[in-house]
Order: structure tokens, then sequence, then C-alpha cells
């Protein structure tokens, strides 16, 4: 990290590692080259030829 420089970041409200995996649906905010990234996450569907399946399978 620098002054100035853009982050790429994860912040979770959460005190530790521990508190943060208890909870994997909680809200997090995604920083990357310093900007906040779209919350939404994506359809299933659009996962599928990332994973190599398809629906149903």
């Amino acid at each position: 990290l620098a002054i100035g420089a853009p982050a790429d970041l994860v912040g979770m409200a959460a005190r530790s590692a521990s508190e943060f995996l208890a909870r994997p649906g909680a809200e997090r905010v995604v920083l990357r080259a310093g900007q906040v990234l779209d919350a939404a996450l994506p359809d299933y569907e659009t996962l599928d030829d990332l994973s190599g399946q398809t629906a149903g399978a």
C-alpha cells in the first residue's frame, strides 16, 4: 500500500476472520483499483461456463 495508490480490498463489519467466515452472506464493500464494485451477485447461470456445469447437473 502507498499513499495515493489505487487499492484492491474487501471491507466487512467483523472483528476477526472467524466472525467474517461465520456469516458468508454478510454485507461487504469491495474496492478494485480504488473504486467500489457493484454489490449485485451474478445469476448462477452466468457462472455455469466458469464451473463447467449446466443447470440440473
